[in-house]
């Protein structure tokens, strides 16, 4: 079977939420409150496109699907075994229940990719940065910042809490990417691509880390990310 070509196309919308997303057709939709609220530079940026195209090259879109679809035929099936037990009382709770089975299959088909996806395309969105030779340092990097800033203003300089949530937490994803990589570096390499003669971010990243573990982080505050090249001498701003 012939490899599918996709002819990429990205559309920024000048929105402030926090969201980016790239359909089946390789249509990448990049919401200015995303650039705003995390991205520094443009390696971030590159990594961030290629997560959402590696979304799609990995067809997690259709195993979203499948998988709600095996859900709604699992609920069907419950309940007709159901309704040859008790007819009467079935048929009732039956029609009484299938209206939120499949407002729950719905909102399933509709949910945010589940954690196991998210890391499969943040591995494989490092590799396609690698490749178009961009510092793949900064993909651990930004996870970190957005991982300090998701702790300052939505857990008050607690750690995340990721057990209920969809993604994996910004600081595993963070960690998770780091120890990828080395492995990402040698692909950036193979593809012939010039020295990276910058410094390491997370060496920086990391220093910030410890300085806001220091700090009694007082409620409301918020911890902006600031673009490469506003302010030279910092990464984040803390806005108490």
């Amino acid at each position: 079977m012939p490899r599918r070509r996709f002819e990429w196309k990205l559309s920024i919308v000048h929105a402030p939420i926090a969201n980016a997303f790239c359909l089946p057709n390789g249509h990448i939709y990049v919401f200015t409150g995303i650039i705003d609220a995390f991205i520094r530079n443009d390696h971030q940026m590159a990594f961030l496109l290629s997560h959402e195209i590696a979304h799609v090259l990995l067809k997690h879109s259709a195993e979203k699907v499948s998988k709600t679809q095996k859900k709604e035929i699992w609920d069907i099936v419950c309940v007709a075994l159901l309704f040859l037990g008790l007819p009467d009382l079935w048929a009732w709770l039956g029609s009484m229940v299938m209206p939120y089975v499949s407002e729950i299959a719905l909102r399933e088909l509709h949910s945010p990719y589940s954690k196991e996806m998210e890391t499969e395309a943040d591995q494989v969105g490092l590799l396609l940065s690698a490749k178009a030779c961009y510092d793949v340092r900064e993909a651990s990097a930004m996870w970190t910042l957005v991982s300090m800033k998701t702790s300052i203003e939505e857990f008050h300089g607690h750690r995340e809490i990721d057990f209920a949530s969809t993604h994996p937490s910004f600081e595993k994803r963070a960690q998770h990417v780091s120890s990828l990589t080395p492995d990402a570096l040698n692909v950036r390499t193979a593809n012939n691509c010039p020295p990276l003669n910058r410094p390491d971010p997370n060496t920086s990243v990391e220093s910030i880390k410890k300085q806001l573990a220091a700090i009694d982080i007082k409620p409301g505050s918020k911890l902006q990310i600031l673009r490469e090249g506003s302010n030279a001498q910092k990464a984040v701003q803390l806005i108490e």
